[in-house]
């Protein structure tokens, strides 16, 4: 069913502050990315809030036809995102480092020597500095965002398509109506065009009219003839 633009109903118009909840958390959390090197993650964010700005401005006349685009590209990040997170909080955040040991040369010959290390620590750590715990923030912000943007688009959706009446079946009551009336009031406009009333007495059909010419010019024949007898 295609939605068309215009006031959303009241119980969509009550969560408005969602909206704006929603809206704020996108632009921090646009922002906490960048401190991971996420630039499609706060790509992402930056756009979900310009739609999100777009949604709810004039009244939010344009929710009912972009909630449910809204609600499963949100859908959408939330999977992607929310995976990894859950992994990351049951199994703590691992770090690798690679660190050079040293370097021979022989021969023209470079070799060097590094050392992989891995390091686990918990999701959130007090001794590990305040951008680790940044970015364990903005971690876990992305999808309780996307979690809310899915909700707020998808209720949206489904609200306005359960208030709001079918369009065919709309269409098809004013078809109705329309050629009710018009087949109602099309003999009595006829009546009153040409003069007459609509209790006036039925015009006899076109085949008698035409049988009664034919009649009419035989017997004017058959006089004219016995005239030039006589």
């Amino acid at each position: 069913l295609a939605m068309q633009a215009g006031p959303p109903p009241r119980a969509v118009l009550n969560k408005l502050p969602l909206w704006f909840i929603l809206l704020a958390l996108l632009c921090v959390t646009m922002i906490l990315r960048v401190s991971l090197f996420d630039i499609l993650g706060s790509v992402v964010c930056g756009l979900l809030a310009v739609l999100a700005a777009m949604l709810i401005r004039d009244g939010m006349k344009e929710l009912p036809k972009f909630g449910l685009p809204f609600g499963l590209l949100c859908g959408v990040n939330l999977l992607l995102y929310s995976l990894p997170t859950l992994e990351r909080l049951l199994h703590g955040r691992s770090e690798r480092r690679i660190r050079p040991v040293s370097s021979v040369s022989n021969n023209n010959v470079h070799q060097f020597t590094y050392t992989l290390s891995e390091s686990t620590k918990p999701f959130f750590d007090r001794g590990a500095g305040v951008l680790y715990n940044l970015q364990s923030v903005a971690m876990l912000l992305m999808p309780l965002t996307m979690l809310l943007g899915a909700y707020l688009g998808m209720n949206a959706h489904f609200t306005v398509q359960r208030e709001s009446p079918s369009l065919p079946h709309t269409q098809r009551e004013t078809a109705g109506l329309t050629s009710g009336g018009l087949a109602s009031r099309s003999r009595p406009s006829l009546a009153m065009e040409y003069g007459s009333t609509p209790a006036s007495a039925p015009t006899p059909p076109a085949g008698d009219a035409v049988a009664a010419r034919i009649s009419e010019g035989r017997s004017t024949v058959e006089h004219t003839q016995q005239r030039a007898f006589e």
